[in-house]
């Protein structure tokens, strides 16, 4: 098994089949997953509704929240680390 820790934060603008195809991924290729990205469900420059992350990871078995701060550099954005089961 692959033993590395996972960041992103372009989840949001990726399509939702994917960002959950990558939750499903990380599940067997990493422990910890750290997510730094806005709250809110923003539009995209198309005018559509981006990604809440939080929600997909939610719907997704096997991550466990750890700590989930204000992110202090950008207002409307959190810091959320997880554990992999």
């Amino acid at each position: 098994m692959l033993r590395f820790n996972v960041k992103s934060g372009s989840l949001p603008e990726i399509h939702t089949d994917i960002v959950c195809d990558y939750l499903a991924w990380m599940k067997h290729a990493a422990h910890t997953f750290l997510f730094i990205n806005h709250e809110g469900e923003p539009n995209a420059a198309d005018g559509a509704l981006q990604n809440n992350v939080s929600d997909l990871v939610r719907e997704s078995d096997g991550y466990f929240l750890l700590s989930r701060p204000l992110y202090w550099l950008r207002k409307g954005y959190v810091i959320e680390f997880y554990r992999i089961a």
